[in-house]
């Protein structure tokens, strides 16, 4: 959870592509210097996803198998 040590720690916040409320800090959202509050406004866990797909959609586009 947050808090420990190097988390910065911040006020709950909502998740713009899973609407899910997460704890404001570094453990749940990237720090972010020009978002709103200093972190990114997609958790961790929905950003990671979204560069796995982009990544298996360059790969389909350059003709490469998609990772397992």
């Amino acid at each position: 959870g947050c808090g420990a040590g190097r988390a910065m720690i911040y006020e709950a916040r909502t998740c713009k592509t899973c609407g899910k409320e997460k704890p404001g800090c570094t453990d749940y959202f990237y720090a972010d210097r020009y978002a709103p509050g200093g972190l990114d406004t997609h958790c961790i866990e929905c950003r990671k996803k979204r560069r796995r797909e982009i990544g298996d959609f360059q790969r389909k586009q350059m003709g490469m198998e998609p990772r397992p």
